[in-house]
């Protein structure tokens, strides 16, 4: 039997322990206001430490006091922070990030090492530690009109911090505009055309892997971008996603471990991954993605591509199909797909999938034809938990909510799965 809790996330900025259903709550709940306006507040993500400990994140855009210490001002700057509580929820220390910048995942190592994956928007942002060390996280920039200096890139950091608050390594990789466009004379980017901007974090044996979105190149993680022919008039940037992986212990030699993306690089039709997620057993990595149209995925040595059904009517139907792939087993993939239909507005989702007993189990949000079980058709946004199992990627069962609602996240512990949403509570056994 399969229970599943499905629970309204509280405000963000606080950390909640709930009780199974029907249960007194047991635990603790703190909070903290980092931002005057609530419609400041993001990057909000929680991990807990093998001792229980657990850290939190969020933008902060004000002045605020932890663990008995002011929060650097970032003057009115939509900056960044991390905070830790111990396993009995008293307040240990910050870590700020100020600057334009936003953390988009976190995860932390069993002796608590934290480990987070963020993207920066500012020509530089500064890290501050436990122990008032600072860190510099810079975007490379140019000056082509010598009016003053402009970010070329949003660039993206991953941090590794000690239990103790303490900054160990800080690596940024930044994306770069394609060479062919910026020869063409009919490339015009703006600010945040080029970007890398992860949204997963994991940990597996001696590595870290992160998942990202991205615009342009990523020379060091052997990532190529996708891009348009807008009529031969101009070229623009087409979206792309990936996983790439890095050393554990110094955050070193990032590697492509694959990455999807328009299967032709330049095209006149734009056609890209929606949502990535993805799950590592036994030294194996395996990516999950929605995408539509014709797209490819490569890793360092062969590639595989994949074709999602459009029409070249005027009614926009598109098929919005679900890929699970090994990624070093690419000839392994499969492909759930989905009726044609013309919600291609609405977000497509993937979060929090995890493996249990042998199986995937994933989150996510669809719209129209669910690609999982294509007898279940939604009008509105609705979120599913699934469970696939990795030896055939063959669907074991899918739970689908009753009302309209959006996963955030997931958390699977023991025979629960506790999936939230921006729904009202609801418990399904």
């Amino acid at each position: 039997m399969k229970k599943i809790l499905l629970m309204l996330v509280a405000l963000v900025a606080t950390v909640t322990i709930s009780a199974k259903d029907g249960e007194e709550m047991e635990g603790w709940q703190k909070s903290f206001t980092p931002v005057a306006n609530a419609d400041d507040l993001a990057g909000i993500h929680t991990a807990v430490a093998g001792d229980g400990s657990v850290y939190a994140s969020t933008t902060y855009s004000q002045t605020f006091s932890f663990a008995g210490k002011p929060v650097t001002d970032p003057e009115g700057l939509l900056s960044s922070c991390v905070v830790k509580y111990d396993a009995e929820g008293n307040e240990k220390w910050s870590v700020t990030f100020v600057g334009k910048c936003q953390i988009h995942a976190l995860t932390a190592d069993a002796d608590g090492t934290l480990y987070l994956a963020g993207q920066t928007q500012d020509i530089q942002v500064v890290c501050t530690d436990a122990s008032m060390k600072h860190y510099e996280i810079n975007n490379p920039t140019s000056d082509p009109w010598g009016d003053g200096p402009q970010i070329d890139a949003y660039s993206a950091f991953i941090a590794k911090i000690g239990a103790d608050g303490l900054v160990q390594v800080i690596k940024t990789i930044s994306p770069v505009a394609n060479a062919e466009m910026q020869s063409s004379g009919l490339y015009y980017p703006l600010e945040g055309d080029i970007y890398l901007r992860p949204n997963k974090i994991s940990l597996y044996g001696e590595k870290v892997y992160v998942a990202a979105n991205y615009q342009g190149d990523v020379p060091e993680i052997k990532w190529s971008g996708s891009f348009l022919n807008v009529f031969d008039f101009m070229y623009m940037d087409n979206k792309c996603a990936g996983v790439f992986s890095l050393n554990k212990d110094d955050l070193g030699t990032p590697d492509n471990e694959a990455y999807v993306c328009n299967s032709e690089p330049v095209s006149y039709s734009q056609y890209y991954p929606e949502a990535i997620d993805f799950v590592v057993q036994d030294n194996k990595v395996y990516m999950a993605f929605i995408g539509f149209g014709n797209l490819t995925v490569k890793n360092n040595t062969t590639s595989k591509a994949f074709e999602f059904a459009t029409t070249d009517d005027e009614s926009g139907n598109k098929e919005h199909g679900l890929v699970l792939v090994p990624l070093a087993e690419l000839d392994k993939a499969v492909k759930f797909g989905a009726a044609m239909h013309d919600k291609d507005a609405i977000p497509y989702k993937l979060t929090g999938a995890t493996i249990a007993n042998s199986n995937c189990i994933m989150a996510g949000t669809f719209y129209g034809n669910f690609p999982l079980d294509n007898s279940v058709t939604k009008e509105v946004n609705t979120s599913f938990v699934a469970s696939i199992k990795m030896s055939d990627c063959s669907v074991n069962w899918t739970t689908v909510s009753p009302v309209e609602a959006e996963a955030s996240c997931m958390v699977v512990t023991g025979e629960e799965i506790k999936a939230s949403t921006n729904a009202a509570n609801y418990t399904i056994q």
